[in-house]
C-alpha cells in the first residue's frame, strides 16, 4: 500500500517477522539485545546481504540505522522485556526512545508499527496510550493514528 521496501524491526526475538517481510524489502535491519538470539538470526539470515542483525539495545542502535536510511520504511517496533533471557528487566521497553528517533527522522513517508498496545498503560517505562496520541499528533500532524487489534499504525495522511 505504501510501497516501501526496507524493514527496521526492533526485538529480533526469533526472527519470524523478518523471514515473513524479506521477500518483499530489498533491506531489513533487525535490532536484538539478547546475545544469544542475535547469534540464532544471525546463523538463520547468513548468507543473506539484504538482512542486516544488530546487536544491542535498539533506543540506542536505532540512530545508526536511521542514519542510513533515505527512503521511508516498514519500522516494527516491539523490543521489550519478557521474562529471563528476554530484555532488560531493570528497562522493560526502549520503546518511547525508539518512537522519539523514528518521528525526528527527516524522511517522511514511514510507516510505524508499535506491537502489544495493551502494555501502555504508564508502567514498566510503557507510556499512557492517549498521551503517546496526544504527542504524536502534536509533533508530526502528517501521521495517522489507529490502534487495531494490539497494535499501533502511524501511517502518512493521504494528501
Amino acid at each position: 500500500r505504501f510501497g516501501l521496501r526496507g524493514l527496521v524491526e526492533t526485538g529480533t526475538h526469533k526472527g519470524d517477522t523478518v523471514a515473513d517481510l524479506r521477500p518483499v524489502m530489498d533491506r531489513v535491519y533487525t535490532i536484538e539485545l539478547e546475545p544469544a538470539k542475535v547469534a540464532a538470526a544471525r546463523d538463520r539470515f547468513a548468507g543473506d546481504p539484504g538482512v542486516e542483525v544488530l546487536e544491542g539495545d535498539s533506543g540506542k542502535r536505532l540512530p545508526e540505522v536511521l542514519a542510513r536510511l533515505h527512503e521511508p520504511a516498514l519500522f516494527w517496533l516491539d523490543g521489550h522485556f519478557m521474562g529471563v533471557g528476554s530484555g532488560d528487566a531493570a528497562h522493560h521497553t526502549p520503546v518511547s526512545t525508539e518512537l522519539q528517533a523514528v518521528l525526528a527522522h527527516p524522511v517522511r513517508g514511514h510507516v510505524i508499527l508499535i506491537d502489544d498496545a495493551r502494555y501502555f498503560t504508564g508502567e514498566n517505562d510503557y507510556p499512557v496510550l492517549e498521551d503517546l496520541r496526544k504527542a504524536v499528533a502534536g509533533q508530526r500532524p502528517d501521521l495517522s493514528w489507529r490502534v487495531e487489534g494490539d497494535s499501533i499504525r502511524l501511517t502518512p495522511v493521504p494528501f
